[in-house]
């Protein structure tokens, strides 16, 4: 968490803890040797996605602020479901392209590729998509929904709900991840279709 409260260091914490999880998840075991070979293959990719997000998730802010000065409900709406199409979107790409950062080295020239096969496995599994997407963002909905609640949740969150949200997560999608990134003479470009 400490990690993640930095801006630069911020791809490395979520590297560290999916590179944790998979260990555990996969090998009953997390060993320093993984975490490390995880970062040290893809600090770059996921420092750069991790920068990516945040302006993302800034400029969703700033729009949604300015949907309250709109004067049209119809527009109001269809900008506003825009919006939440794009928020989607984009933490289903998140939910699988962490987990892949952490089973094989991506070459910056291959990230438009992997974002891609992401997004169509993030359809393929929609079911499991959507439970990783509400483990991501209910504790968020509550915060902003009962704000009377906002330190009891973001204290879980610091102390324990972060890194157990990444394990489900983990758990969920593991096994989908290992048919095309864990065999050792697997071709560099992810499937596309």
């Amino acid at each position: 968490m400490l990690g993640l409260g930095l801006i630069l260091t911020g791809g490395w914490a979520w590297l560290m803890l999916f590179a944790i999880n998979l260990s555990l998840i996969e090998n009953n075991t997390a060993s320093f040797r993984s975490v490390w070979t995880a970062i040290r293959q893809n600090w770059l990719i996921a420092t750069l996605l991790w920068f990516v997000d945040l302006l993302f998730f800034a400029l969703v802010i700033w729009e949604f602020y300015a949907l309250g000065s709109l004067k049209s409900g119809v527009f109001k709406l269809l900008w506003g479901a825009l919006l939440c199409l794009a928020v989607f979107l984009v933490l289903s790409v998140n939910v699988w392209i962490w987990p892949m950062l952490v089973k094989r080295k991506i070459a910056s020239a291959e990230i438009l590729d992997y974002l891609r096969t992401c997004l169509l496995l993030s359809f393929h599994y929609l079911g499991r998509t959507v439970v990783c997407i509400a483990i991501i963002t209910v504790p968020a909905l509550i915060m902003m929904i009962f704000p009377s609640f906002f330190w009891q949740v973001a204290t879980w969150l610091i102390c324990f709900g972060v890194s157990f949200g990444v394990y489900l997560i983990v758990l969920l999608i593991h096994q989908h991840l290992g048919d095309f990134c864990t065999e050792p003479g697997a071709p560099t470009r992810p499937f596309t279709s």
